[in-house]
């Protein structure tokens, strides 16, 4: 027997409305006079309750027959919450048509993802999802993101893990280990990044006061760190956005640190912003002599080994990852044109456009191709901030925890806002 789309999601919303309220399946099948095996067959998609039972159903869970069926109640934001995560919906009422469409996709994608412990090859078989590749479906997720219909309120962190990785590394700075509790599996990579974003926002960057300059790199959590701090008159007021690095490829601007310090500037309107161009040569430029002066920064990682969810990239993109599939694509290029099967047993990965080895050390033979793409921060200079200031690292998933891992053992990283997957891989690994 096939089932219908409606099925499938009334199935997903009852067993999210039983797990926010918390009750079991054997209790709310007593409060509708049903068994508990015609409960199990609503949560299972095999078929849909009367008429008159679904709305006793919508009354009891507090929500809407609609919402049991596939809508949102744009009305006021609606509160969810699972395991410690917190987010708000709220649809904007004027999107209408296709907009509206792929506005609920991406919250629907996000809420999949959060409350089912599933991957994401699984959530493309679900009804929603199955016309459309991951891509897509990351981009639904970003306009929910940007539209505001899907706002985070509260990451849980993990203190054990956090007060384990100080002990091991007593040279990170005091209340410098910021670790995302993430219960579940969340497969989506952007959903992990966007928590990790949010703590980095929120219980980093919100609370500095009257730097300066600020460090910033390049890449998607980067991005989304900019996006979500809360925007202020005067927290910033006189500082200096600087970018540590620079591409030739204008198509990665938007996840690039030049644009991540303007968008910086433009949300703190009494601070500004420096400008690397990629053509810098000259060590007394004025974007090198602020580098010298730096005294916390902000960086992300290009982590290794995350399988492609696609041939197309696949081909783009070789073996490097980062959570947007787009992001930097000719500098991937490079790195997959010299990542032999040799130079991959190597490869730890990459760090403001340096190239490691799994011991921390520079490919140099890489680098010649990989500066035709790329300018960056001079390692010395680099290292100079972690000696006198904050340099704290921002990344998620367990493909970024080897060059995340590199960073704070070789001295180029003394803060860190991470994920438990990552936290969990730098434990194990020094045993």
């Amino acid at each position: 027997m096939t089932h219908s789309n409606t099925d499938e999601i009334f199935a997903q919303r009852l067993t999210q409305a039983i797990d926010e309220l918390g009750v079991t399946g054997k209790e709310l099948a007593a409060e509708l006079h049903h068994s508990e095996a015609t409960v199990s067959n609503w949560r299972h998609g095999k078929y849909l309750p009367d008429v008159v039972t679904l709305v006793a159903i919508a009354r009891y869970f507090g929500k809407s027959v609609d919402w049991f069926l596939g809508a949102y109640d744009t009305a006021q934001a609606v509160r969810r919450e699972h395991k410690g995560i917190a987010w708000s919906v709220n649809i904007p009422p004027n999107a209408h048509g296709q907009q509206r469409r792929e506005i609920s996709l991406g919250v629907l994608l996000f809420e999949t993802l959060v409350r089912q412990n599933i991957d994401l090859n699984t959530v493309r078989g679900l009804a929603d999802f199955k016309d459309y590749d991951i891509e897509t479906l990351y981009a639904f997720l970003k306009i929910a993101l940007h539209a505001n219909a899907l706002r985070i309120e509260h990451i849980p962190r993990s203190a054990d893990l956090e007060q384990r990785i100080q002990r091991l590394y007593p040279h990170l700075r005091e209340n410098s280990v910021i670790v995302a509790d993430i219960q579940d599996k969340n497969d989506g990579t952007l959903v992990r990044a966007e928590f990790v974003a949010f703590l980095a926002a929120n219980v980093v960057l919100n609370t500095i006061q009257y730097p300066d300059l600020i460090g910033i790199g390049s890449g998607y959590t980067m991005l989304r760190m900019a996006e979500l701090a809360v925007p202020s008159m005067d927290q910033f007021r006189g500082t200096t956005w600087v970018p540590l690095m620079s591409f030739r490829e204008t198509l990665t601007n938007h996840y690039g640190a030049n644009f991540i310090c303007e968008l910086l500037a433009n949300r703190f309107p009494k601070s500004t912003h420096q400008y690397y161009p990629f053509d810098t040569h000259s060590h007394t430029d004025d974007i090198l002599q602020t580098h010298d002066n730096l005294r916390t920064a902000f960086v992300s990682m290009n982590g290794l080994g995350r399988s492609s969810r696609s041939s197309k990239t696949a081909q783009d993109t070789g073996d490097f990852r980062t959570a947007d599939f787009g992001e930097f694509a000719r500098l991937r290029r490079v790195y997959q044109r010299l990542t032999t099967a040799d130079m991959r047993e190597r490869i730890g990965g990459s760090f403001l456009g340096y190239v490691f080895d799994k011991q921390g050390q520079i490919i140099e033979e890489m680098m010649d191709d990989v500066q035709q793409e790329v300018k960056q921060i001079a390692l010395p200079r680099w290292k100079a901030i972690n000696g006198r200031g904050r340099v704290w690292v921002v990344a998620a998933r367990l493909y970024k925890a080897l060059p995340v891992w590199i960073a704070i053992r070789s001295g180029l990283a003394n803060s860190l806002v991470i994920d438990n997957e990552i936290a969990e891989f730098i434990l194990e690994a020094e045993r």
